[in-house]
């Protein structure tokens, strides 16, 4: 659940918004079988931006700069508490599916989707939420 600027947040977690030509990219996590972002946890002495390339780097093998986009703060039935999710963006200028290499004990499949398509995909928690806001954002 979305919540407003709590007093307290006992997760920092980071995701990037990954984009080519106006289609969003998705990983389907091997772990849940849903679909999401490159993301993760912000780990002890780490900064979101330091955080955020790590995963990138995990997750799909490249080594990018995203750009920080906003934070958002969510309430997951508080099984990890109240987590300050910060959102990083990245739009690709060629087509990344021959860049990037898979991770396979973190997703095993990647696609790249329109908004409408984007929407149907069986999504972490919270992960409409966050890309129907970068796509009113960025229209």
């Amino acid at each position: 659940m979305i919540i407003e600027n709590p007093n307290k947040i006992d997760k920092h977690t980071v995701g990037c918004i990954m984009t080519f030509k106006g289609k969003y990219l998705h990983l389907k996590r091997t772990k849940d079988n849903v679909w999401g972002s490159p993301a993760g946890s912000v780990e002890d002495g780490e900064t979101p931006e330091q955080a955020i390339k790590r995963e990138i780097k995990e997750e799909l093998g490249l080594d990018i700069k995203p750009t920080f986009w906003k934070t958002t703060y969510h309430d997951f039935n508080n099984k990890e508490g109240t987590v300050a999710y910060h959102m990083f963006e990245y739009d690709f200028k060629e087509d990344p599916s021959d860049m990037i290499v898979l991770d396979k004990q973190e997703s095993e499949e990647l696609v790249l989707l329109p908004i409408e398509e984007t929407l149907k995909l069986d999504l972490f928690e919270d992960e409409d939420y966050v890309i129907k806001l970068h796509y009113k954002e960025n229209q």
